[in-house]
């Protein structure tokens, strides 16, 4: 009698949204219960959570590539990342450009109205961007 399957399941949340999947895997009967079920899926429960409990990402400024600029950069960090720097068109330009080659996903096209559109609104000129704390009560 060959040993009982049961399914791993894997997980990755980001923005709210659980991304599972699975492998199947072979285990001994001691390993499978109805209580590590039941535990791994309240884990779960609670890990996909999280991410809803945080505050949400302000919006970035009105402008033409706005849409487009939240799409490709709130893909990996919350906009909070980008409304905190203070760069010159160069900075900007080399901050895209290394995010284009990390993966953001940015339309060639649209490269240039990026960086136009970050140095404009996020210049080094520009007081810096108060933003609340994210964590309450944070023992230092």
């Amino acid at each position: 009698m060959s040993p009982p399957k049961f399914v791993l399941l894997s997980f990755r949340a980001k923005r709210g949204i659980c991304f599972f999947s699975k492998a199947t895997r072979t285990a001994d009967s001691s390993s499978l219960s109805l209580l590590g079920t039941t535990k791994v899926a309240a884990v779960l429960l609670v890990l996909c959570s999280l991410p809803l409990l945080r505050a949400q990402s302000p919006e970035l400024p009105a402008g033409p590539v706005q849409a487009k600029l939240t799409t490709a950069c709130t893909e990996c960090h919350e906009s909070r990342i980008i409304i905190q720097q203070r760069l010159s068109k160069t900075a900007w330009t080399k901050e895209v450009d290394k995010m284009i080659k990390w993966g953001a996903l940015v339309d060639p096209v649209d490269r240039d109205s990026f960086i136009e559109y970050l140095s404009t609104n996020f210049p080094p000129d520009k007081a810096p961007e108060q933003m609340p704390r994210v964590a309450a009560n944070k023992k230092r």
